[in-house]
């Protein structure tokens, strides 16, 4: 499996953030600066789109319809690339396999905390899972404060698949209204 085949793999399997990275550094280590910039360029849309659609400012579909976009875009740019014979990657037999993160829109994240949990119990399931939040909560705060302070924090420290097993594990019947 040369590098191109790999990338190629990681397109198959849904990781395309991980597909620009490997293309990103192959481009520049072999000196194709035209695709590198084309690629760089696809690279900040990708970002983006992550990025609006964890702020709640696209909805799923819009979300899905640009990582289609993108990773047409991608594709067209990975069937230009000629990998280096020499280029260091790593083989997928040299990666462990990470589970597949669950994309969440903040909106229906804040539906499901809001369907959840009662005032009492979001305060509750802070202080047993997320308890540096729930130091922080003041007195009086309203349970929508409370919810977006979570999802801050848990936005800021990556833990947002680490929320969403613990809201599954607690509230399961919810979860599974809002998770498809």
């Amino acid at each position: 499996m040369n590098h191109k085949d790999y990338i190629e793999s990681l397109i198959q399997k849904g990781e395309l953030k991980a597909a620009v990275e490997e293309l990103l550094k192959g481009t520049k280590y072999n000196g194709q600066k035209s695709l590198h910039s084309d690629l760089s360029v696809q690279s900040g849309r990708l970002y983006g789109n992550d990025k609006a659609y964890h702020q709640g400012i696209k909805s799923d579909s819009e979300y899905n319809m640009e990582n289609i976009k993108l990773t047409n875009a991608v594709n067209y740019i990975l069937n230009k690339y000629e990998p280096a014979d020499d280029f260091p990657f790593k083989k997928p037999n040299d990666i462990s396999p990470k589970p597949n993160p669950i994309h969440i829109s903040t909106s229906v994240l804040v539906k499901l905390l809001k369907a959840a949990f009662d005032e009492e119990g979001l305060q509750m399931f802070c202080m047993m899972y997320f308890e540096e939040v729930e130091d922080n909560f003041a007195v009086g705060q309203s349970k929508n404060a409370k919810i977006m302070a979570l999802i801050k924090y848990c936005r800021h420290k990556s833990q947002i698949s680490e929320l969403l097993t613990k809201i599954k594990e607690e509230r399961p019947e919810k979860y599974k209204e809002f998770i498809v």
